[in-house]
């Protein structure tokens, strides 16, 4: 483990990590497409476009349902934490962050007037983060098995549409470009998501306070992957609009009474760890870490899964 953490740490300080990892994949793109040549490139840009379209039109929405609820049931996976003698059983998204507003609540660091005491916007928070985790998901999927679907198209409409002679013809260049515009789009989509999750561990930004004591790699890799530090997706201007770029992608929405609210995933993120965090109850961890059995740190974790799924 001493290894593991040594390598994180000689990699999250490397400058400008996160640009140069940006650099590779584009570098690499551009490599593909002039291998590839014009038309499997141009067909593999284009398909990425409408694949992601409606990926994100069309099943956005029920794979969060599923990641909240679906795969917990379907399953059976449980996570069990043991508390100071308490076991707490997760089996939804949805209740790991109740637990933890439950756990700061009861420990007096939540405010009274918190919205996450509000059962509809504490539904509506953690649809918001499994919108997120499942436009992860959709980006690793099209990415790296998205080619397999391609190359099987390509073998008819490419075909017929363009003669054996001029197929012949790679225009390498021209196939680099599209090499390079098809990285360039997971590069912005991939930069969609680091808006929330930058936001996650930028409000972590001390390890004095429970239950968010980790180590000092989380409050690192927030600096890491923060996009507004980035050459590359910096300029989409993350701090000069609410919820990133592609802000509609990760919101949600709270409905009381004739009045509709819609949220942001990041800037409620950071409402999230400010106000389940023990700041501003004076319960600080000592400098020699946390003692006692009263932290995340010092539970017991198992994690359950329903053989007969495996």
């Amino acid at each position: 483990m001493q290894l593991f953490w040594s390598i994180a740490s000689f990699i999250l300080n490397i400058p400008h990590i996160l640009d140069i990892v940006i650099g590779i994949f584009l570098i690499l793109g551009i490599i593909r497409g002039a291998v590839r040549g014009i038309w499997r490139s141009m067909w593999r840009f284009f398909f990425v476009l409408v694949v992601l379209d409606v990926f994100y039109l069309l099943f956005l929405e029920s794979m969060a349902l599923y990641i909240n609820y679906g795969f917990w049931s379907s399953t059976g996976f449980t996570i069990r934490i043991t508390l100071e003698g308490t076991v707490f059983r997760l089996s939804s998204m949805d209740d790991v962050f109740r637990q933890i507003v439950a756990y700061s609540n009861a420990n007096g660091y939540i405010p009274a007037d918190s919205p996450f005491l509000n059962n509809a916007y504490l539904a509506g928070f953690s649809m918001g983060v499994c919108k997120a985790l499942s436009w992860a998901f959709i980006l690793f999927f099209t990415h790296f098995f998205g080619w397999i679907f391609s190359s099987i198209l390509y073998l008819f409409p490419i075909r017929l549409l363009a003669s054996p002679q001029s197929r012949e013809h790679k225009l390498r260049p021209l196939g680099a470009l599209f090499g390079l515009m098809t990285s360039a789009i997971y590069v912005i989509c991939f930069g969609s998501i680091l808006s929330p999750l930058h936001s996650a561990f930028h409000a972590m930004d001390t390890n004095e306070y429970y239950p968010y004591f980790f180590n000092e790699y989380s409050m690192k890799l927030g600096e890491v992957i923060d996009p507004n530090e980035s050459f590359f997706i910096g300029w989409v201007g993350y701090d000069d609009k609410s919820g990133g770029f592609l802000p509609d992608l990760f919101t949600f929405t709270v409905t009381e009474g004739d009045h509709t609210t819609v949220y942001y995933v990041d800037e409620e993120i950071d409402n999230f760890v400010d106000d389940t965090e023990a700041q501003s109850s004076g319960l600080v961890v000592p400098p020699e870490g946390p003692q006692g059995n009263n932290t995340f740190n010092k539970v017991n974790l198992e994690f359950v899964v329903n053989e007969s799924f495996l």
